[in-house]
C-alpha cells in the first residue's frame, strides 16, 4: 500500500511540473510574438571590447549609424557615420559579420572597401 501511495505522489509531482512547464513555454512564445510586432528603433550592429569594462559599439538608431563608447560609468557619443557608402557596406556585411568574426570583420571589410 505504501508503494502505490508513493507512486501516486510521484505521478502528481510529475504532472504538476509538466503543466507548469507547458504554461511557461506558452508564455514565452506569447511574449516573443508581442516583442516581434514592435518595430526596433535601435539595433546593435557590432561591439568590440577595448579594455576591461570599456567597449566601442556601432549602433543604428532611427536609420542613423553611430559609434559610441561605453565604460563602467558612462556612455559617450564618439561619431556619426554620415558617408552613405560606408553605411551601405555596413548593412551588406552585417549578415556576413554575424557568422564570421563580428566587429573585427566589419572594420577590416570597411578598410578594404575604402582602399578600392
Amino acid at each position: 500500500m505504501y508503494e502505490s501511495n508513493m507512486a501516486y505522489i510521484i505521478l502528481k509531482i510529475v504532472a504538476s511540473f509538466s503543466i507548469l512547464l507547458g504554461v511557461l513555454l506558452f508564455l514565452h512564445r506569447f511574449f516573443k510574438k508581442i516583442d516581434n510586432k514592435n518595430p526596433k528603433l535601435m539595433r546593435i550592429i557590432a561591439t568590440q571590447q577595448i579594455a576591461p569594462k570599456k567597449i566601442i559599439s556601432l549602433i543604428e538608431i532611427c536609420g542613423e549609424t553611430l559609434v559610441i563608447g561605453i565604460s563602467e560609468k558612462s556612455i559617450s557619443f564618439l561619431t556619426k557615420i554620415e558617408d552613405k557608402k560606408i553605411e551601405e557596406i555596413i548593412k551588406r556585411t552585417n549578415d556576413k559579420a554575424q557568422n564570421s568574426g563580428g566587429f573585427k570583420f566589419k572594420v577590416l571589410s570597411l578598410k578594404q572597401k575604402g582602399n578600392k
